[in-house]
């Protein structure tokens, strides 16, 4: 595994080919970089495939036992990328736990979820690096939560994280298609079961997720430029 030192460069450039293509910004990058790393595997046949790895603990103790991994690969010349989890990951019962705090705290990563006041839910790790990267200046998030269920959100995400952050609003941040307007569904009628409060998050202009909001609005700031 190849850790981000936000304090060296050298480490930071291994990561440019998986952010650059999603708009992600350094700034960002430095923000989450204790919640995701590069995890290399050989195969058989002697081949080394690396990629972006986010790791998924369970929502009772967060960071204290990765129990899989999302992860994203570079994009080849047709602009596309390896998407998938690793094997092995309990991805009905894990989830990408980013704390924005935890780079700064004396506690480490598994002290629990329960004194935050904002989750924030999305379908991917890239989706919620793009959403804190468009709305950081407008929205507080400097305590807040974020969440990926890295595709399908299983009940046992919706449940588990509720019962560890009974007291906080959970902002709804899926896709703004068919299937993240059920999973939206599905999570508010947990969520009403619970008493807990919800609200739901879009990206504007009809994009279908904050990943792809970010690259259009990178692609007019650079138009402007021009």
């Amino acid at each position: 595994c190849v850790a981000f030192d936000r304090n060296n460069w050298d480490s930071q450039k291994k990561f440019y080919p998986y952010f650059k293509g999603r708009g992600i910004d350094l700034d960002t990058q430095r923000v989450f970089c204790d919640h995701f790393f590069l995890a290399s595997r050989t195969t058989k046949d002697g081949k080394t495939f690396t990629n972006l790895a986010f790791p998924l603990t369970r929502p009772a103790w967060p960071g204290k036992d990765i129990v899989g991994m999302e992860e994203r690969g570079r994009c080849n010349a047709e602009g596309k990328a390896y998407k998938g989890m690793a094997r092995g990951s309990d991805s009905a019962n894990g989830l990408w736990i980013a704390r924005l705090e935890d780079g700064r705290s004396d506690q480490g990563f598994s002290h629990p979820l329960s004194g935050h006041k904002d989750v924030y839910w999305f379908e991917s790790a890239y989706d919620a690096m793009a959403f804190y990267q468009l709305n950081h200046l407008t929205l507080r998030l400097e305590d807040a939560v974020f969440v990926s269920t890295s595709g399908n959100p299983s009940v046992n995400h919706t449940t588990d994280m509720l019962k560890a952050t009974p007291d906080a609003m959970h902002h709804i941040c899926f896709d703004n298609d068919e299937a993240g307007r059920k999973f939206a569904d599905n999570f508010r009628s947990i969520a009403e079961r619970m008493g807990i409060d919800t609200e739901r998050y879009l990206p504007i202009d009809g994009h279908k997720d904050w990943n792809d909001q970010l690259l259009a609005e990178n692609e007019l700031q650079n138009q402007c430029r021009r």
